[in-house]
């Protein structure tokens, strides 16, 4: 029996965190950009995924990539150009990140 990597929200488990907390820095910043890099390519394929857009733009500021995290934005805001509700999402987070 496989057990699934990372929880029910799909993020990483207990044991999981502990193990990459043990790697070198050089390591963990590789990881995270692994995961941060999939989720733009995951939204890239189905760019209707507002929550994906909000981690991925809020995780490029947190990273101190201001410049994809702007681009990321625009597309975000070009995407939902039509659906007030999620761009009010996207405006929201993007005042609040100062973008």
């Amino acid at each position: 029996v496989q057990t699934p990597i990372g929880n029910s929200a799909g993020g990483p488990n207990a044991a999981q965190v502990a193990a990459a907390s043990a790697l070198p820095v050089a390591q963990q910043q590789s990881m995270i950009d692994g995961m941060v890099n999939g989720l733009a390519a995951k939204l890239r394929a189905n760019p209707n995924d507002v929550d994906g857009w909000l981690k991925l733009i809020r995780s490029r500021v947190v990273l101190k990539d201001n410049a994809r995290a702007k681009d990321d934005l625009a597309t975000a805001r070009k995407t939902f150009g039509t659906e007030p509700a999620k761009l009010g999402q996207i405006n929201a987070l993007a005042g609040e990140l100062g973008l």
